[in-house]
């Protein structure tokens, strides 16, 4: 009788310890799927901060481009001003040449 207790006992404690390591295998694998989830949420964050990097420096481009667009209409609109000028002032020169060609005509004819 006390060497089947002894037995029912070991084999007892053999279950206990069978149980034991299949709950130990359990929180490893457990362990190792929470670290790969880690893992995989880290990649993905770092996914969409360049994703977002992206996004910025494109934007940053279409506003530069647009300031430099901007910048040449107004560079064009300054040229074309300055063109009506000298054409004005061409004008205003012939117009002057004229005049002083008329009046030295009228003088020579006195």
């Amino acid at each position: 009788a006390l060497k089947a207790a002894a037995e029912a006992k070991q084999a007892r404690l053999v279950e206990e310890s069978k149980a034991r390591l299949k709950e130990m295998e359990e929180q490893e694998e457990q362990k190792a799927i929470a670290e790969r989830e880690q893992a995989e949420a880290k990649e993905k964050a770092k996914v969409m901060a360049a994703e977002m990097a992206v996004q910025t420096a494109k934007k940053n481009a279409e506003i530069e481009a647009a300031a430099i667009t901007t910048a040449q209409k107004e560079a064009e609109e300054k040229l074309a001003a300055v063109e009506i000028k000298i054409q004005r002032l061409k004008a205003e020169e012939a117009a002057n040449v004229k005049a002083r060609a008329e009046a030295k005509a009228k003088h020579d004819t006195e």
